[in-house]
């Protein structure tokens, strides 16, 4: 059965962007910009939010017709899930925007009626399966985001510096009289009362962006560095505090080979002041936001927040190999297989009264926790014009973290 899924699912993600997709360039006049549009039915998978279906807009502007950077690009996401998790995203990017600079601006709204908390610190808190069905684990979130960044061009597009801010609006309903993990750690007074029910956070930030890939998509060759630092205000449910972010992703094709090694890097720490409860889970990214540790973008085979502290250090490694590349009218299709390892290390925990919590509720809080997670698994990916991916990835934690022993995703990108 869950081989028809899976075969229903390619064929569904693949076809309609070759029906979907066109090209308004002129083939005549190699030097005029080149357009591409592609509308698309999103029919994915994902081990936490269940299966996910909606639509997407892609829109991409290439300035050079030989290019395959893109110079702009309008991204609109719609979609819900089985499991309740509804999406509308959008994000434009564009070097036309304002001269000798790119401007990245986002609007989303996240609805998810079944969050994934797991508390704080990865295993200090203990999943129990048996619990899991009666939402033990989930909270209903949203999360309306606003985002204006602008990287102005030092010397030349790759190197520039970053600047921008971020308005969120977070709204957290522990689903009534519910005894659940969050309504525990209330009753512990872990969470403050004015960050209970979520609250509103504006955040800005100034760094330096590096960024030599040869596509921003599908990527064989190039390095893409982003330092900075993130300030937010004090508000009526937060106090002040600063966040230090270092990512490094690398991109090499070995040898002149069909191997592509890719890895990120990523250190993630608190410089000063406390991060809300309900806004630790946040992976903060030059590009977009996501949430994590865990999931499918950070930690796969592990579910989705299962590690949140206040910093962290992230490192994915995955070979990708190329195993075919064909046209289909004016589609190119590339067709990789890859093999991954995903790692997340706590570096600064959040502080609880561990003693007190596992002597109250020993079933749920263990007296200690690990550092240190691992995961690994094995991936598919469909690249279509070089612009538009479908992923299959299978993952499973390498210490044993969680009763689940796999986690399937089938989705629209790369993890980075």
């Amino acid at each position: 059965m869950r081989k028809k899924f899976v075969c229903a699912l390619l064929f569904l993600q693949v076809i309609f962007p070759i029906v979907a997709q066109s090209d308004t360039s002129s083939v005549k006049d190699s030097l005029q910009p080149r357009i591409s549009f592609a509308g698309t039915p999103i029919f994915a998978y994902d081990n936490d939010v269940g299966l996910r279906y909606g639509a997407v807009v892609n829109y991409f502007k290439y300035n050079d017709k030989r290019s395959k950077k893109f110079d702009e690009n309008l991204f609109v996401r719609f979609s819900n899930s089985t499991k309740k998790s509804l999406q509308f995203q959008s994000l434009y990017e564009t070097n036309n925007l304002l001269k000798q600079a790119k401007v990245i601006i986002e609007a989303s709204y996240l609805n998810d009626k079944a969050y994934d908390f797991f508390g704080f610190n990865g295993d200090f808190i203990n999943y129990h399966a048996s619990l899991s069905p009666n939402r033990f684990y989930k909270i209903n979130r949203t999360h309306f985001r606003l985002k204006f960044d602008y990287q102005r061009y030092i010397n030349g597009p790759s190197f520039r510096l970053l600047a921008g801010l971020t308005f969120n609006k977070i709204g957290i309903d522990q689903q009534g009289d519910t005894t659940n993990l969050y309504s525990i750690y209330q009753s512990l007074n872990e969470i403050p009362l004015t960050e209970l029910n979520g609250g509103i956070i504006g955040t800005a930030k100034l760094g330096i962006v590096f960024d030599s890939r040869s596509n921003q998509c599908y990527c064989k060759n190039g390095k893409w560095l982003e330092s900075f630092v993130v300030y937010a205000p004090a508000t009526k449910n937060s106090t002040q505090f600063s966040k230090f972010v270092l990512t490094f992703r690398t991109f090499d094709t070995l040898a002149h080979s069909s191997f592509v090694l890719t890895t990120r890097t990523s250190l993630q720490v608190k410089l000063h002041g406390e991060i809300p409860t309900y806004f630790k889970s946040n992976y903060f990214d030059s590009r977009q936001n996501i949430d994590g540790l865990g999931g499918a973008f950070t930690l796969r085979g592990l579910s989705r927040n299962r590690i949140v502290s206040d910093g962290f250090a992230l490192v994915n490694l995955e070979l990708r190999k190329l195993l075919t590349h064909f046209s289909i009218k004016k589609t190119q299709i590339d067709f990789n297989l890859s093999v991954f390892s995903d790692n997340g290390y706590i570096i600064q925990a959040h502080q609880s009264d561990f003693a007190s919590a596992s002597n109250l509720y020993p079933l749920v809080f263990n007296k200690k926790f690990n550092r240190f997670y691992a995961s690994a698994g094995i991936g598919f990916y469909a690249v279509l014009n070089e612009n538009n991916v479908i992923s299959f990835n299978l993952g499973t934690p390498i210490n044993q973290i969680e009763i689940k022993q796999t986690a399937f995703y089938v989705g629209s990108s790369f993890i980075f």
